[in-house]
């Protein structure tokens, strides 16, 4: 799955990132922690609640729309890194 495809197939994403916590190890409260993001926010991901796609995107993804001299903060960057981490995992096993 693309990044692009993330938003439109948000329940699908919820239930692999579902499975690569479990698998991984994490819980809910562990990676709302780890990444970063408060413990409702990580609910409503979970559940494919998150309908506005702008915030759905802040959380999930790096703004791709910013001008070429934005820098990602280190707090961004590792936030980017365990997401991707997450989703390449996703990508082997789905």
């Amino acid at each position: 799955m693309r990044f692009e495809e993330l938003f439109d197939n948000r329940i699908v994403f919820a239930d692999k990132l579902k499975i690569c916590m479990r698998e991984a190890g994490y819980t809910k409260v562990s990676f709302a922690k780890k990444a970063d993001i408060s413990l409702q926010t990580l609910d409503c991901i979970l559940n494919g609640e998150l309908d506005n796609k702008n915030i759905f995107d802040k959380h999930i993804l790096y703004s791709t729309n910013e001008s070429d001299e934005y820098a990602m903060s280190d707090r961004g960057r590792r936030q980017h890194e365990l997401l991707q981490d997450v989703l390449d995992i996703c990508a082997i096993y789905y």
